[in-house]
């Protein structure tokens, strides 16, 4: 900070629940404690967290009232992404949500809402001769990921949306993006297929297909997306919210994180930039409808398929049309998709530059000429027909992908074919097996069938594909059409073990592990739930989360063991106690009742008054110093304060690594490290942090907001008052 200005430590009341967090200057750091190997992947961490539904709309923008795309279809985490958005409103908000499970709410709220002064962005005109749209709005909303990059269950690798709300009509879509986690090999690779998304995507009145209008060449990320509301395709179809969609990959996404299986996320243009990405995971995941591919995402998943690494192909349709990725009109490297496709092989200048050697690369279908590369050399299957609604039949079922379903041969799985479906085609990989083979009649392309395979590559790699584009619907019928003239769902606990067993070969080669979960609900005297109340697992795995506003608490993808939970909150008692579950091996409930508590723990903090108080900031000067005198702010002084968390409740071994801690100030997020924690004797439940602050602290910043977060439970925030002495206002 500029010279002569001061840092200040602001106290402020403990909250009433979960953890709360008081301030004292600091002159020692501390020593730190050692860390057991975790017990729980980032996945399972992740949704144990509190979920939401307010990622859904309410009132979504049908007319224009508001859109916006991001300036990349992935950010690694710690990374920064851009939003544009267009809106004729004088303000909007942006917040961020992660999709998953959540325990059936589908996603959890990762921001607050930022508020912005609204700007009608210029609606760009089509090329004449390509028929590219990009546009070139201004004025980002500029969001750096404030992830831990040692804790990768913090801002986890997933589908993000980010949700636009206008001030005045509160009319809303979403941006959607992928989080990556690049340095981290999670045992399943999940891609999104943006360039699909892209491909389909008619904002402004251009996409690579025709009617409306003629098709497009080239198409642009740099516009917001049609379909979904400004998500693509990533939501499922039938519903009032999001009837625009034809998507497939959020019900995967859904049942993957409820199985809690390891799983991290791309999009398809990282495969075609990042051939590592699918050389770390033990299997790589193709979801839904992924049809446009490039050479290099081709090249990089045959290699990573001759390395080892196992696929799975959810999807049907699948590598079906080749496409080129090219730079913006700012030199932005594969923000531009170029497809000519079979109906205009001869505008591609690819094919008329008289250069055989670049003729690999001409957007034509895989399996057209000059190409030659059909899909079912990678797959064992490729694209025949459509087969809307037809039962996936049964073909071989004693083979070790039914196993467990009780699945007889000719038995079938109502609708779960369509509505594109893939089908055995000569050449195809040597030794495969088909295990499904359904016969459907298409009303306009006339009789098919659609086959479901595996084979095992030389490299002892798995490859499976499902033949069909509707598979994840039987795994979770969240949003989903049902069968046809009917009420009736296509969930399938047939396929959902078939796809458990087919993620298990892959990993473990080995059926997989069983998993249980441990839920109640937790409330007064009187049944009424109670809200914010931190429920600890501890035994043979260690968790915390919090109870929703109806009191309901759970703990997702639990396997066998001895594990006991307890509830905690300060101005409450519990009965019981505690509750231990022994030898776990099903899913099982415990509920609790509270009562307010007799007299409450001693605080550090007045809980009394809302008021702040300043005190000095403590550097790493050399003692003794006056905390006095005013101290010029310089990054290289390291400052650092002591936050006394009530109620964190580390778990045995804990390290600092494992609380994370951040300041919020104008719209921008501070990540500080703690660097070490005691125990205060005396105050049980209370643990004291050593905090660095940010070096990236502004000099202008005044009050910021800080909070910890342990193990997916935050503390409420106090206030750091920087540049000034005196009071000062509460945190909101």
């Amino acid at each position: 900070m500029a010279p002569d200005r001061r840092s200040f430590i602001k106290f402020s009341a403990l909250a009433g629940g979960s953890i709360g967090l008081g301030l004292f200057p600091c002159r020692k750091i501390l020593g730190a404690a050692t860390a057991p190997a975790a017990l729980l992947n980032p996945i399972q961490v992740e949704n144990a967290r509190p979920g939401t539904t307010a990622w859904q709309l309410s009132d979504p923008a049908k007319s224009g009232e508001i859109e916006g795309y991001a300036s990349a279809t992935s950010v690694n985490r710690t990374g920064r992404i851009s939003f544009f958005v267009s809106t004729a409103d004088s303000s909007y908000t942006i917040e961020i949500f992660r999709m998953g499970w959540y325990g059936g709410l589908g996603g959890r709220r990762m921001t607050g809402a930022f508020r912005r002064t609204g700007v009608k962005q210029p609606a760009p005109s089509a090329d004449a001769t390509t028929g590219l749209i990009e546009c070139h709005w201004t004025d980002p909303f500029i969001f750096d990921i404030p992830s831990d990059p040692q804790d990768p269950a913090d801002w986890a690798s997933g589908v993000y949306v980010a949700k636009l709300t206008t001030g005045s009509t509160n009319r809303q879509r979403y941006i959607i993006f992928v989080v990556r986690d690049d340095n981290r090999g999670a045992d399943y690779l999940f891609q999104s297929s943006a360039t699909t998304y892209q491909a389909y995507n008619n904002w402004g009145g251009k996409s690579l297909y025709e009617p409306p209008n003629q098709a497009a060449y080239k198409v642009s990320f740099n516009r917001p997306h049609i379909e979904g509301y400004g998500a693509g395709h990533f939501f499922s179809t039938s519903s009032a919210r999001v009837p625009e969609a034809r998507g497939w990959e959020y019900n995967m996404v859904r049942w993957l994180e409820r199985e809690g299986f390891d799983v991290s996320y791309c999009t398809n243009l990282d495969t075609h930039a990042n051939s590592n990405l699918l050389l770390s995971p033990k299997a790589f995941l193709s979801v839904g409808h992924d049809e446009y591919w490039s050479w290099n995402m081709r090249a990089n998943v045959e290699a990573a398929r001759d390395q080892g690494t196992s696929l799975a192909f959810f999807s049907a349709n699948t590598c079906y049309w080749q496409v080129r990725l090219e730079p913006d009109s700012a030199g932005v490297p594969n923000r531009t998709m170029v497809c000519y496709k079979k109906k205009f092989p001869g505008n591609d200048p690819l094919a008329i530059d008289s250069d055989p050697s670049n003729d690999r690369s001409i957007t034509t279908r895989w399996r057209d000429e000059p190409v030659n590369l059909p899909e079912a050399s990678l797959l064992g299957v490729q694209f025949s027909n459509y087969g809307n609604d037809a039962p996936l039949v049964v073909d071989n079922a004693s083979h070790w992908v039914f196993a467990g379903t009780g699945l007889q041969n000719g038995d079938k799985l109502p609708g779960l074919v369509g509505f594109e479906t893939d089908r055995l085609f000569d050449p195809h990989p040597a030794g495969i097996i088909r295990l499904a083979h359904s016969p459907f009649a298409e009303a306009v392309y006339g009789p098919d069938y659609s086959d479901m395979t595996v084979y095992t590559a030389p490299s002892g790699a798995i490859v499976f594909a499902a033949g069909t584009i509707l598979w994840s619907y039987g795994l979770d019928d969240y949003n989903t059409p049902p069968l046809p003239g009917t009420s009736i769902s296509r969930l399938s606990p047939a396929a959902q073990q078939m796809t458990r067993n087919v993620l298990a070969r892959f990993g473990e080669r080995q059926a997989p592990k069983p998993r249980y979960t441990i839920t109640g609900r937790i409330t007064d005297s009187a049944n009424n739930g109670l809200h914010g109340v931190v429920v600890r697992l501890s035994g043979t795995a260690g968790l915390a989360t919090q109870t929703d506003v109806n009191g309901n608490y759970w703990f997702p993808g639990i396997s066998t063991g001895d594990y006991t939970v307890t509830p905690n909150r300060l101005d409450l008692r519990f009965s019981p106690a505690s509750r231990a579950f022994s030898n776990l091996d099903s899913g099982q409930a415990g509920n609790f009742v509270g009562t307010a508590a007799s007299s409450s723990p001693v605080l550090l903090t007045d809980s009394s008054t809302a008021s702040a108080i300043a005190m000095d900031a403590v550097t790493s000067m050399r003692e003794p110093f006056p905390l006095s005198t005013s101290l010029a702010w310089a990054a290289d002084r390291r400052t650092r304060i002591l936050i006394f968390a009530a109620n964190l409740g580390l778990q045995a071994g804990a390290k600092p690594s494992e609380i994370s801690c951040e300041g919020f100030a104008s719209n921008q997020t501070y990540p500080m490290k703690v660097e070490s924690f005691l125990d205060v004797p005396g105050f049980e439940w209370v643990t004291a942090l050593t905090v660095r602050l940010s070096d990236a602290l502004p000099p202008d910043l005044g009050d910021l907001l800080v909070r910890v977060i342990y193990r997916g439970v935050a503390s409420n925030r106090v206030l750091v008052g920087i540049g000034h002495t005196g009071g000062g206002s509460t945190a909101p």
